[in-house]
C-alpha cells in the first residue's frame, strides 16, 4: 500500500443544497473575491478621474444704448452675450470676473 505523500490542498468538495442540486466548491478560500475586485476597480477609476472645478465668468451689463459699439467702455447686453458665447473677451467693453465656463452669469442694471 502506497500512501500518497502529496496532499492537495484545492481539492473540490461536492455538498448538496435543497433542492437536491450538487454544489461543488474548492476547498480554500480564494483570497480575493470578483466582487472585492470590482469595488476596488471602481474606487481607483473614481479617484483618477476626479471631476474638474467647474469655472464661470460674470459680466456685469450697463444701461445705455443696445448697439454694439466696441471701444467706449461701456458693456452692453449684446456684447456681454457675445463674450459668454464665445468664451473669451470678444469686446474689450466687457470684462470678466473669473474664468468662462459652463455657468457664466450676465448682471443685468434694475432699471433695464
Amino acid at each position: 500500500m502506497s500512501k500518497n505523500k502529496y496532499k492537495n490542498s484545492n481539492s473540490i468538495k461536492s455538498s448538496s443544497n435543497s433542492t437536491g442540486n450538487t454544489i461543488s466548491s474548492i476547498g480554500s478560500v480564494m483570497p480575493f473575491s470578483k466582487e472585492f475586485l470590482f469595488a476596488l476597480f471602481v474606487f481607483a477609476i473614481v479617484l483618477l478621474i476626479q471631476p474638474s472645478k467647474a469655472s464661470a465668468a460674470t459680466i456685469d451689463v450697463a444701461t445705455g444704448s443696445a448697439s454694439i459699439n466696441d471701444g467706449d467702455s461701456i458693456c452692453q447686453l449684446e456684447e456681454a452675450i457675445e463674450n459668454i458665447n464665445d468664451g473669451s473677451r470678444v469686446y474689450a467693453d466687457c470684462v470678466e470676473s473669473g474664468a468662462y465656463g459652463n455657468d457664466d452669469t450676465i448682471n443685468l442694471p434694475g432699471d433695464l
